[in-house]
């Protein structure tokens, strides 16, 4: 009897030790569950607090408004501008062209703007062409070049007679540099304007580019009293050998 008794009490314990179990059990599952969805159902109608600064956004975010300001700065979101075969600085647009037989294609580079009004009375005949590109009489190519070498001429005579102006009168054009005119002068680039036509070493100039160049010569004449029409060879006789194959009965000096 006493036997039974006591096994009655290891039951009992067993039991009790098994529903203190599944209690706690119970307990913590509650707190690991349903906790966490009460706090953030009490936190989720709070107003969020504003950012003030990019210092404040996390880095993902930060990086975000970063593509988008880029991309707002993308030509493909920006209005449609004017195209321009190169740009044009401030000392050098806006200027009326020097003629009616004249192309404006103004550049920024490889010329500088006087402090006082030139004197000219000398032009400079050059010849240009392409030598890095497919295309040895590409007008963009050469402009290209000149501006790698930070150098300009006030006019460019392409081979179907098109005059294209580059630099205003008014402005220096680095285009001669070390020389001297046969009057012993030198720093040629501050009193003349040069003029390159396209050609090549072994070409000919075109009969079009003659009759361009003697119309242009004709109207600087009445803007200047002009002294010399001279080829960079002449006033650089060690340096140059252009303009290559040019034939000087054919334009009025």
């Amino acid at each position: 009897m006493k036997s039974t008794k006591q096994t009655s009490y290891i039951f009992f314990w067993i039991f009790l030790f098994f529903i203190v179990i599944v209690f706690i059990f119970g307990v913590s599952s509650l707190i690991y569950f349903f906790i966490p969805k009460i706090y953030s159902a009490i936190h989720s109608k709070e107003k969020p607090a504003s950012i003030t600064s990019l210092a404040e956004i996390p880095k993902p975010l930060e990086n975000s408004v970063e593509e988008i300001k880029t991309e707002e700065k993308s030509p493909e979101n920006n209005a449609p501008e004017e195209k321009k075969d190169q740009p044009v600085s401030a000392e050098n647009k806006t200027i009326p062209a020097a003629s009616a037989i004249t192309k404006q294609n103004l550049i920024s580079w490889g010329f500088e703007v006087p402090t006082a009004k030139r004197t000219i009375d000398t032009v400079i005949v050059h010849s240009s062409y392409c030598a890095t590109g497919k295309d040895v009489y590409s007008l963009a190519c050469i402009l290209k070049e000149y501006k790698d070498y930070t150098v300009s001429a006030h006019y460019i005579i392409g081979r179907d007679g098109v005059i294209y102006q580059l630099v205003n009168e008014k402005n220096i054009a680095y285009h001669a540099g070390l020389g001297q005119t046969p009057d012993k002068r030198n720093r040629i680039n501050n009193f003349s304007i040069g003029i390159e036509l396209m050609n090549t070493k072994t070409d000919k100039f075109t009969a079009e580019q003659y009759d361009s160049l003697n119309k242009l010569l004709k109207e600087i004449k009445s803007r200047y009293t002009i002294k010399y029409v001279l080829g960079h060879d002449q006033v650089s006789p060690t340096r140059k050998t252009d303009p290559w194959n040019f034939d000087w009965t054919k334009i009025s000096k």
